[in-house]
């Protein structure tokens, strides 16, 4: 967030104040890609450059509960008066003003969708018209759609803080921009509002700057934009919304997507142009797929990065901290936690690597298991390069395999492997000859009949 002489100070209101606030708040912060729904916000508002943001909340538990929510963006709470006692944000603000804050971006509820493009739009208006600028849903009139601002002068009637749409339905606006010299004149018209008995912030906060003398515009934006969230049916439908923009956003950038519906974003996923993801992935946060990589299908991703012409499943899972390098391959049925996969290596089937280092065109076999956790610490393995791990190997922790060394199959490797060398650590074998047709020769069980 940065700070100006002409600076954009953000606060985010309930939606509804009519007993709703507590339920609204928990619904905000229900998660949406992995991140919550006010933090979506929060962030909007960050790529607009506003210089504080503040979050308005009446109850103290639910202000705790969101104060540890938001904390590492550097927004703020601002507590109202608990228990039934109508709130006055507008008022709270006016000590939480500097001299810098040409303006005021109130948003009404928590909306994850609206977009920084919306918003800016709005500052702008309000900033050029030098009055209060009001953004609406796109169906709060009988045309439908508007295609821009309406402005109304000193003369024209108060603004309505609904409307209708086609169907008749309410329709409120969802944010309001205004400058931060009129705060303490329409803190005082919203004072008056709610002293009427009117204690939902959206109609106190119009009608007040409908008392103002002035210009204001009126912006509207596209209906999943002014989506609030305020149950868990609004989360379920912002992820699907959420999802279908970041699908169709990879398909413009060159993301390559078989079955694009089934693929499943987090709030910071990065796949580069020319990427590969199969049907079915779910990419969980903190994920970066390079150009030229191949993610197949029923693949689950944290944590980790995918470089170049790298092979990623079916079916693998791979875990926080975890790095495939350029053309490494990660097969199926493969679990990899917070371990570097070098150039060029092979982990194709069934293996658990955890807290490991492996060299760059290693070949690790089917079934190897590293042995990372002794039931207190967690300890490193280290493959050296173009090691050859032999099938259904357990590694057992603190260990290091050699370069160009080779475990046989079947081997528990306890010790360090030299270089160049074979570590074979198998049971002996005995073998006992005609064993095999006396115990097939065997009645079975049960098979006896009964005198």
């Amino acid at each position: 967030m940065q700070h100006s002489t002409d600076s954009v100070v953000a606060l985010i209101l309930p939606a509804d104040n009519r007993g709703g606030q507590e339920r609204d708040w928990l619904a905000g912060l229900s998660p949406i890609a992995h991140l919550p729904a006010i933090l979506h916000v929060i962030r909007t508002l960050d790529e607009i450059d506003v210089s504080q943001v503040l979050v308005s909340v009446d109850d103290i538990e639910r202000a705790n509960e969101i104060s540890t929510s938001i904390q590492s963006s550097g927004a703020r709470v601002l507590i109202g008066n608990p228990g039934s006692a109508p709130t006055h944000p507008l008022r709270q603000l006016e000590s939480e003003l500097v001299p810098s804050a040409s303006h005021v971006l109130v948003l009404l509820g928590v909306r994850p969708l609206v977009r920084p493009a919306t918003l800016h739009r709005l500052v702008q208006s309000a900033r050029e018209s030098g009055g209060a600028a009001i953004l609406y849903p796109a169906d709060h009139r009988e045309a439908g759609v508007d295609s821009g601002p309406v402005v109304r002068d000193n003369d024209s009637s108060v603004p309505e803080h609904t409307g209708r749409s086609k169907s008749g339905r309410e329709i409120k606006p969802i944010a309001i921009c205004l400058p931060g010299l009129d705060i303490p004149k329409v803190a005082a018209d919203e004072h008056g509002a709610t002293e009427y008995g009117n204690s939902d912030p959206v109609s106190s906060l119009v009608d007040a700057i409908g008392q103002r003398k002035g210009d204001f515009a009126t912006w509207t934006c596209a209906p999943e934009e002014a989506m609030p969230i305020e149950s868990p049916a609004d989360c379920s439908i912002a992820e699907s919304c959420f999802q279908s923009g970041v699908r169709a956003r990879a398909a413009r950038d060159g993301v390559i997507m078989h079955g694009p519906e089934t693929v499943w974003f987090s709030h910071d996923t990065v796949v580069e142009p020319g990427a590969v993801l199969e049907p079915v992935i779910v990419f969980g946060p903190g994920v970066t797929v390079r150009e030229g990589a191949t993610i197949r299908a029923f693949s689950h991703l944290e944590g980790c990065v995918i470089e170049r012409g790298a092979v990623v499943g079916p079916h693998a899972r791979l875990r926080p901290g975890t790095t495939v390098a350029e053309g490494a391959r990660v097969g199926n049925f493969v679990e990899v936690k917070a371990s570097a996969i070098g150039a060029g290596t092979k982990v194709n089937h069934l293996s658990y690597i955890g807290d490991s280092q492996v060299g760059d065109g290693a070949n690790v076999g089917a079934g190897t298991i590293t042995c990372n956790y002794d039931g207190v610490s967690k300890h490193q393995t280290v493959i050296g390069e173009k090691a050859f791990v032999g099938s259904h190997s357990t590694l057992v922790a603190p260990v290091r395999i050699g370069t160009d060394s080779m475990t046989a199959a079947g081997t528990v490797v306890t010790r360090d492997v030299p270089d160049d060398a074979l570590a074979i650590g198998r049971t002996v074998q005995e073998n006992k000859p005609g064993m095999a047709r006396q115990l097939m020769a065997r009645p079975k069980l049960g098979s006896r009949k009964r005198p």
